[in-house]
């Protein structure tokens, strides 16, 4: 790598092309490369020199049109991956039967934890809750996310 000198105090290293090169012996982006004038450069798609490249002019990835495609129908294992990645396309009633079961089963567990047998039950059991009624709620609601928890995970993920 050969050092040239555009004045005395500022040397500029170029590579063997002639194109001006950082301190790691790679071009610099932006400028041109030696003996060539700055206003070839954007002839050249580089930016004039101090300005950073802009990325409205510059492709970041392929074309859609240009990529390859296969006409044929994909399989049953295909299917299946772009099921899990992408999900299954569900029809709005379907998706409200799916929604809900979910409705369903807190609503049943909200009637079920609001009746007053179970608050005997739990102040039995949790001697505290006797005295508080915002701790009784707060261990109702507990219980209500774990056993909704347990039903969604195990007893609906069956199929």
């Amino acid at each position: 790598m050969e050092i040239t000198q555009h004045s005395q105090n500022n040397p500029t290293p170029t590579n063997p092309l002639g194109q001006n090169t950082g301190n790691d012996g790679r071009p610099l982006q932006g400028m041109p490369p030696q003996g060539m004038p700055p206003q070839s450069m954007r002839a050249h798609g580089m930016p004039p020199q101090g300005m950073p490249p802009q990325k409205g002019n510059m492709v970041m990835g392929d074309i859609i049109n240009t990529l390859p495609t296969d006409k044929n129908n994909p399989n049953e294992v295909e299917q299946n991956i772009a099921n899990t990645i992408f999900g299954e396309k569900l029809s709005i009633t379907e998706k409200l039967v799916k929604e809900g079961k979910d409705m369903f089963i807190i609503g049943f567990l909200f009637v079920v934890f609001s009746l007053p047998p179970l608050d005997n039950i739990i102040k039995k059991f949790i001697p505290i809750t006797v005295n508080s009624i915002y701790i009784l709620i707060l261990i109702k609601a507990i219980l209500l996310m774990i056993i909704f928890w347990l039903i969604k995970h195990f007893y609906l993920s069956r199929k």
